[in-house]
């Protein structure tokens, strides 16, 4: 669904490559450290609507919850996963090892969409890791880019070295926000990480947009947020906007996205509207391509 779009100068910059060429591996993260944003929807549906339109996806999870890799990955057939390649693991000799991260990439059922797997150990991460483990994922990502033509991330719900890890490794970083009271909860804090980010690691990160979530058109409360991300974000505020959909809750149970499980539902058509506004943002042409009409 979309609405129009109208901030502070902290959140006006929307990155894109202007029309110069496309390079591979573009990597955005997905990130709100405030629960309940729609925040490992948007990275699952944004990854999986890419790769509709045949582009070659990688979805990365560094959330220790792995709600996304459960979406598309049977958790039972998952014997690597990211914890054993940033944390490490004893081998049956007693060897401390650690597994290259492409051992925790595996293929999903949806074609040119590949994933790296999370575990409850990751979180272990925002305890023990160093300044030398935030740079894993950058040079990870970093030999990905030459196989990927996106890299997404998902990120977990809290400020920490795994979100540190995530913005280090990306080129733009998308904020998805709940359309509720006081949406802009923690968003000046999640700025002050990504000004730290910028200035420690002299790194580039764009703010791609901030996509409202969880929108009901006929409730008061949610259209005062819609304009609150609007005043604050300005142009950088997606005029997409994903609407309260009971399908999107269902699809990760039965391994989906929204648009194999529910490709006529509000949620599906919502998502199509924002990975279409992404990549419009990106300067990147889809040829006229249709993404419900692809792999279907």
């Amino acid at each position: 669904m979309s609405l129009s779009s109208g901030g502070c100068a902290l959140f006006a910059e929307v990155g894109g490559f202007m029309g110069k060429k496309i390079p591979h591996g573009i990597s955005i993260t997905i990130c709100n450290h405030k629960g309940g944003s729609g925040k490992t929807t948007t990275a699952c549906n944004l990854a999986a609507g890419l790769a509709r339109l045949d582009f070659k996806t990688l979805l990365i999870d560094v959330d220790p919850q792995s709600n996304a890799t459960i979406t598309f990955l049977d958790r039972t057939l998952i014997d690597i996963h990211l914890g054993h390649a940033f944390l490490g693991f004893q081998s049956q000799s007693g060897q401390f090892m650690r597994h290259p991260f492409a051992n925790a990439v595996y293929e999903t059922a949806l074609p040119n969409l590949d994933l790296a797997a999370s575990n409850l150990s990751l979180s272990k991460l925002n305890r023990i890791i160093d300044s030398s483990d935030i740079i894993e994922l950058y040079y990870a990502v970093k030999d990905a880019r030459l196989e990927y033509d996106f890299i997404i991330i998902d990120t977990p719900p809290n400020l920490g070295p795994l979100l540190d890890m995530a913005l280090l490794a990306s080129n733009h970083y998308i904020i998805p926000i709940e359309a509720a009271f006081y949406p802009l909860e923690g968003v000046s804090d999640l700025d002050e990480t990504i000004g730290k980010i910028r200035r420690i690691h002299k790194e580039n990160i764009h703010l791609l947009g901030a996509l409202v979530t969880r929108f009901d058109q006929r409730t008061k409360i949610c259209g005062q947020a819609y304009s609150t991300v609007v005043e604050t974000f300005k142009d950088a505020a997606f005029e997409t906007v994903i609407r309260n959909n009971t399908k999107l809750v269902t699809a990760p149970a039965l391994n989906q996205s929204i648009y194999d499980h529910a490709p006529t539902s509000y949620g599906a058509e919502d998502y199509t509207q924002f990975v279409k506004e992404t990549l419009a943002r990106l300067k990147i042409s889809v040829d006229g391509k249709n993404l419900m009409a692809v792999h279907s």
